[in-house]
């Protein structure tokens, strides 16, 4: 989180703010005064949105419509954005927030002004990798620091900070055989073998994170929004796989049982060591992801961007006792700060962790033609389900809010795709034989626009079928930004046999993911 005075903390908390954007645009400075109303966005994560992650390098993007700035249109590609927060406080001053160093990539005209997507640092790592920089045996941060100077770039941690981390110091070799093709997917590789994540800091240089235990932030009932969801259970690893390049094979790690598997894959720099073993290595990965123990949730508060990707915040009033982490926000000047942490549920994920690496292993082999893509997915969907026996009624409780979905739905997917699938098997006939399906999923909605800078709503179907038969569905309109949806639905005679019961989710004017 970053540093910010009482004074600011308590201006933050106040029901009424005064806020405002500055900054500049390559040499020119900017202001509200140059931002169209709402437009403003800024949007990172440091996870994918399913479970929080370690190798992560995720790109942080701002979206913004400016006006009265003397460039022309084909003066903007590649110009520098550095903006900047800022909040008045009580004596009428004003605190500044840094929010980052981003470069546009895209522009557009429209009746509004110059529409511009930018991206930060993060975006500078997907240049084509020299391997030849990999010589010998360094730490994490030497190779980091190799890999950002090739990308005009800088690496803000220091080596006493580093040290901290698992495996921080450690002498890494690289092995020969491995998939790297760009410094992102080395950065990746490297950020796992010190069990973390990358990301671009507010000053522009790129930063090594890992995820600690304590609360920096505490956000009562009163100063969060009414849109608020938060899991009841808490996520938690105790076991990573990770695969041998020399043989094939696969090893695990393990710091006690009962939590989730974490799926390491092929990391080369966890393979050869010259002063720790990689056995060593890779234990002490697992042994940091032991700090992963939140709550998974999705809130809105006032527009405060002094939260970082990483944030561990602790929520009272009536959900007291919630420690969570902060793994995705979406930051809107005057609108609010939304924030949200990912995770599953061990009780429930445990009982899939075969299905998951058979899912990968599908994946990994499938080829680019559509029978065999279709093939694959019709696989990994069966992979996905779970088979019960019984008799009676069955109930399938999923409390998965960050969904289940293969890929990102778009309008042009016509008949949608599944996002929750469940077979399960009646061994008797009787009238009394129910099946019901429940589950919360959280998802992102993104609009297009309609030509006239002007988003319309997202129209949204669910449909519920059962043995590829539709029972019933829904229509929602939906707007920008991340929704918890509840599904609910019952079959209320099921005959004796093996059945399939999922969800198909299909959009239109927009995507989901």
């Amino acid at each position: 989180m970053y540093a910010t005075s009482q004074a600011y903390k308590t201006a933050a908390a106040a029901p009424a703010q005064e806020s405002r954007i500055t900054g500049t645009i390559g040499a020119l400075s900017f202001s509200d005064v140059n931002i169209a109303e709402g437009s403003f966005t800024i949007s990172n994560q440091c996870s994918d949105n399913k479970n929080v992650g370690i190798g992560q390098v995720y790109i942080g993007v701002l979206k913004a419509t400016f006006r009265g700035i003397n460039l022309a249109e084909n003066e903007w590609q590649g110009v520098e954005i550095t903006p900047v927060f800022g909040l008045k406080l009580a004596n009428s001053t004003w605190e500044d927030v840094p929010l980052g160093v981003f470069t546009v990539s895209s522009v557009k005209k429209t009746t509004m002004g110059i529409s511009v997507t930018a991206y930060d640092n993060m975006s500078k790592l997907d240049g084509r990798l020299d391997p030849s920089v990999f010589v010998g045996t360094q730490t994490a941060l030497s190779f980091a620091t190799t890999i950002a100077a090739r990308c005009g770039l800088q690496i803000g941690n220091t080596q006493a900070e580093m040290d901290l981390l698992p495996n921080g110091d450690v002498q890494f070799a690289l092995h020969a055989d491995n998939d790297m093709s760009t410094w992102r997917d080395a950065m990746a590789y490297l950020a796992q073998a010190v069990c973390s994540y990358v990301t671009a800091g507010r000053d522009g240089k790129l930063y090594f994170r890992t995820y600690g235990s304590t609360a920096v932030a505490t956000i009562d009932s009163s100063h969060r929004s009414s849109d608020g969801a938060y899991s009841d259970f808490v996520t938690e690893y105790t076991t990573i796989w990770f695969d041998n390049t020399d043989d094939g094979t696969e090893t695990s790690y393990s710091s006690g049982s009962g939590g989730l598997t974490y799926e390491g894959g092929e990391n080369p720099f966890l393979q050869d060591s010259t002063d720790v073993s990689y056995e060593v290595m890779r234990q002490n990965v697992m042994d940091g992801l032991r700090n992963i123990l939140y709550s998974p949730f999705s809130v809105s508060i006032m527009p405060d961007p002094s939260f970082d990707l990483g944030d561990v915040i602790s929520f009272t009033g009536g959900i007291a006792g919630k420690i969570c982490c902060v793994t995705q926000f979406t930051f809107k000047h005057h609108k609010s700060m939304k924030l949200v942490g990912v995770g599953s549920d061990p009780s429930i994920t445990k009982s899939k962790d075969h299905a998951a690496k058979s899912i990968q292993a599908l994946k990994k082999d499938q080829a680019n033609t559509n029978a065999q893509v279709t093939s694959v997915q019709s696989q990994v969907a069966v992979i996905q389900s779970q088979v019960e026996e019984i008799s009676g009624s069955v109930m399938a409780n999923y409390i998965l809010p960050f969904g289940m979905s293969l890929d990102e739905i778009t309008d042009t997917d016509q008949g949608g795709q599944p996002v929750n699938v469940l077979q399960f098997r009646i061994s008797n006939d009787s009238d009394g034989n129910t099946a019901t399906f429940y589950a919360e999923m959280c998802f992102n909605v993104k609009t297009f626009e309609d030509g006239n800078d002007n988003f319309q709503d997202a129209v949204v179907t669910v449909q519920y079928l059962y043995d590829n038969q539709v029972i019933q569905s829904a229509v929602y309109y939906m707007r920008d930004g991340w929704k918890i949806l509840t599904l609910n639905g019952m079959v209320p005679q099921v005959t004796a046999g093996v059945h399939t019961f999922y969800v198909r989710m299909s959009v239109q004017g927009g995507s989901l993911f």
